[in-house]
């Protein structure tokens, strides 16, 4: 988000990691030089503007790890998906 230095970095890192990363992976991101409470405030700017999502893994013990991921912009199909799935003809 413009202006917003700390989800702005957030976005370019989840961007870059398309199998998405956890609170305390984003928090290595920072070399926890971020508190946990700026890491939430700029993961829920990015959610209230739709530019991330977040699933949470099944445990068995203890609390389930939140899995964040970028949304893409564009949902765009190429051609070569077109053509391997049949549609467009």
């Amino acid at each position: 988000m413009p202006g917003d230095v700390t989800a702005d970095d957030l976005l370019r890192k989840l961007r870059a990691t398309p199998n998405g990363l956890t609170r305390a992976e984003l928090s290595n991101h920072f070399a926890r030089n971020k508190s946990a409470d700026e890491i939430s405030r700029a993961l829920d700017v990015l959610l209230q503007h739709g530019s991330v999502r977040f699933e949470k893994a099944d445990a068995e013990t203890g609390r389930p790890a939140e899995r964040w991921f970028a949304i893409r912009l564009s949902t765009k199909e190429t051609n070569l998906t077109k053509e391997v799935t049949g549609e467009g003809r």
